[in-house]
């Protein structure tokens, strides 16, 4: 009974730590190199993934005389695991926003601006963003952005 308590207790404990910690960082990439053209992305903290490298090398180093290996391996998993889906979400939330900016300037640039709203809904429909940009629009319009 106690190891199953201790189990849960460093379950709990690694996955509080990995959300208090802040697993994610931004990287800023020019691609292809040299042409003047970034891309922004979120990838899982390098100096976390170094942590959980270096703890993964010396629990299977120790594996043979420790008995908590196991647990120790199912929690390093876990911490990988929730890293990437945070970067993966983040990610997904910056594509998205990037994606109403691409709608907006779209929109504005297609049409003389009698027609700029439906160029914009047009716009953001295509590009699958109609619900959030119309709700951004109505936050701004009621001052809550």
């Amino acid at each position: 009974m106690k190891k199953n308590n201790t189990l849960k207790m460093t379950l709990a404990l690694a996955l509080a730590a990995t959300v208090v910690v802040g697993c994610t960082t931004t990287e800023v990439r020019e691609t292809p190199p040299g042409s003047g053209v970034y891309s922004t992305n979120v990838v899982v903290d390098p100096k976390l993934t170094t942590a959980l490298e270096t703890i993964g090398a010396i629990n299977t180093a120790t594996e043979p005389v420790n008995p908590a290996s196991a647990p120790i391996t199912i929690t390093l998993a876990a911490i990988s695991a929730i890293a990437a889906w945070v970067a993966k979400r983040k990610n997904d939330a910056l594509n998205n926003t990037s994606n109403q900016l691409k709608a907006v300037i779209q929109g504005v640039e297609a049409v003389p601006s009698v027609d700029v709203k439906a160029a914009i809904q047009k716009q953001a429909t295509v590009l699958g963003v109609e619900s959030d940009l119309y709700s951004r629009v109505q936050k701004t319009i009621n001052g809550q952005l």
